[in-house]
């Protein structure tokens, strides 16, 4: 146990240093400009409309004066319609009759078989791959793309 002198020492020794609460302010302001409120625009007062009839009425007056179609407008109307879809039908079939021939009647091209290489005997056989005799292009910029792709080299 450590002795009680030796602890009131100790805390004798230890000094409590305190600062004083700084309250601040906040921020300030510094070089304000106050600008004009800008005018609020007062809305016209609707003026006093004429008896005007009003949307609705034109619209159902206007279908209302629409005429009927005529049993001879119907008939043309229904044979338009019949001539239209008659002609799509046609164009449906010349489309089916034109793919049916592509897959199966229409002869297909023969595919051109490559002669077959004649397998040599090789003599006198050399170890080394033959040189490759190249031509250097007149044009730098071809001379030099050659030259990246290996053209020059001899081995």
């Amino acid at each position: 146990m450590p002795d009680p002198p030796v602890v009131d020492e100790i805390k004798e020794a230890i000094e409590v240093i305190r600062v004083k609460k700084v309250k601040l302010d906040g921020p300030k302001v510094v070089g304000k400009i106050d600008l004009p409120e800008v005018p609020v625009k007062a809305k016209p007062e609707p003026k006093e409309k004429e008896d005007r009839p009003k949307r609705k009425e034109r619209y159902s007056r206007r279908k209302s004066s629409r005429k009927e179609p005529t049993p001879e407008q119907l008939r043309q109307r229904e044979k338009r319609e019949k001539e239209r879809k008659r002609k799509e039908e046609e164009n449906k079939k010349k489309k089916n009759r034109a793919r049916f021939y592509k897959e199966n009647v229409q002869p297909k091209p023969d595919i051109v078989s490559k002669p077959k290489k004649k397998k040599v005997a090789v003599q006198n056989y050399d170890s080394t791959p033959p040189k490759k005799d190249t031509k250097k292009h007149s044009n730098p910029v071809k001379r030099l793309w050659a030259w990246l792709n290996g053209e020059y080299d001899k081995y």
